[in-house]
């Protein structure tokens, strides 16, 4: 395994740890060399400036006493440059001048180019030449910044003993730091494992909202409050369901096992079969709806997505439920601005049985008063209303009649039903991008299904 796939699965707190020492290594070097770096220029310039001083003392000394020998000069005096060199240098083609580690030749172009001091190095010995166009001399000083480099090897010790300690303690720091910083993380990783299907209502600690952790803890508890509700829902729906099919097959049992228990009349087998073929539909009604819903919980299918005409579905079905009541009780409308594709697109079952689903709602408590359905352009939309005149909805239903199974009391003494109508044309609205909304008052009740418009 190499060192990056090793560095990648490794915890965070040993990531966090080897790279904030490696960028504080490298910051420190880049400190220490610039450090370094600049103590280097300026001893090499102090000391030019030095050999360039020394330079026109002896000038100026000799511009006193031309003939006489160079000056001499006390090793005492603050002057006197280390391991120090003086001479005075005939002009020629070129200047020759020696030294303990070699002699250094300078070029009369060379040294007249530089219209001034002419400076030259060998090895840790620095040159220093001048040309006197008064005397028609060269004098030339040379000496070795002994002090100047035990300076700089006593400062590249100190860096790179400062540069040691400053990685341990770093290394250390970000250690402590890292692991303080990342504690709570570990809690809540430990805690978060102690949530399950049956410990649902434990949540994540939030000591303070406002930083990285605290939002973190507060989506993770908020996605928990989602799961909960949605966990309980479930539960709640599995055992609704359950209930509603554990009933009416427990009728067919029931019926089935009176009429084989001993011979019975024709006039009784028919009394039979009657509530039995009542029953399979009311299950083949439930399982349809049941298995409609679980279709529409999982991802939308792109395939059974297709573009229709709204307006002629709706006639359809408003035609077929006249066929069952009678023409008269059913007036359907469409708005004058209605466009004339009037095109939808989604899985164009699904919305039949939402519009089939509030027909005949709206007949079942509609008390055999006229229906009203009306097909209306919203805001690049199309709204279908359907309101009957009949048993209304009280205002504490009103907040109930979009969950599953839920029926109130009035609708239970009106006819049978299984409890899943409204939820399911919610959950077909929602899938297709819609939604359903109900404005209800005694004696008239108005349900609005609006879907996107397609083109």
């Amino acid at each position: 395994m190499s060192i990056f796939s090793t560095f990648r699965h490794t915890t965070i707190r040993r990531r966090l740890t080897i790279i904030f020492g490696a960028s504080a290594i490298l910051i420190l070097l880049f400190a220490g060399y610039f450090i370094y770096s600049f103590s280097a220029r300026f001893r090499k310039n102090e000391f030019k400036l030095r050999l360039e001083n020394r330079l026109e003392e002896v000038q100026q000394l000799m511009r006193k006493n031309p003939e006489g020998p160079l000056p001499a000069f006390s090793k005492y005096d603050d002057a006197v440059l280390p391991r120090e060199v003086l001479q005075r240098l005939p002009v020629s083609d070129s200047v020759r001048m020696a030294s303990p580690e070699g002699a250094v030749v300078v070029r009369w172009q060379e040294l007249t180019a530089a219209q001034g001091v002419y400076h030259r190095r060998l090895g840790r010995r620095d040159f220093a030449l001048l040309y006197d166009e008064q005397l028609q001399q060269v004098f030339a000083v040379s000496a070795i910044d002994v002090y100047g480099y035990t300076k700089m090897s006593n400062l590249r010790k100190v860096i790179l003993v400062c540069l040691a300690c400053s990685v341990l303690l770093l290394a250390f720091v970000s250690w402590y730091w890292t692991r303080k910083m990342l504690a709570p993380i570990a809690a809540k990783i430990e805690k978060a494992r102690q949530i399950g299907t049956n410990s649902l209502n434990l949540r994540l600690e939030v000591k303070n909202p406002s930083d990285e952790l605290g939002m973190l803890a507060q989506t993770f508890n908020d996605v928990l409050d989602r799961l909960e509700r949605g966990f309980r829902a479930q539960q709640q729906f599995i055992g609704n369901a359950s209930h509603e099919l554990r009933t009416p097959l427990t009728i067919l049992r029931t019926e089935a096992e009176w009429a084989l228990h001993r011979p019975r009349t024709a006039a009784e087998y028919e009394q039979v079969l009657t509530k039995v073929l009542d029953k399979s539909r009311y299950l083949a009604e439930l399982v349809n709806r049941l298995l409609i819903l679980a279709r529409i919980d999982g991802p939308a299918n792109a395939e059974g997505m297709q573009a229709f005409r709204l307006d002629e579905m709706l006639m359809q079905a408003v035609e077929q439920a006249q066929g069952e009541l009678g023409h008269g009780i059913i007036a359907c409308e469409l708005d004058a601005g209605i466009h004339t594709a009037c095109q939808v697109k989604g899985d164009a079952g699904m919305i039949q049985t939402a519009i089939a689903n509030l027909l005949d709602n709206a007949v079942k408590y509609g008390e055999g008063k006229p229906i009203r359905v009306q097909l209306r352009q919203l805001d690049g939309a199309y709204c279908v209303a359907v309101t009957d005149q009949g048993i209304g909805i009280s205002p504490a239903d009103l907040q109930h009649i979009f969950e599953p199974f839920y029926r109130s009391a009035a609708a239970r003494r009106m006819a049978t039903g299984t409890g899943l109508g409204l939820p399911l044309i919610k959950a077909i609205a929602g899938w297709h991008g819609g939604k359903v909304w109900v404005d209800a008052q005694p004696g008239h009740t108005s349900f609005y299904l609006q879907l996107p418009a397609f083109g």
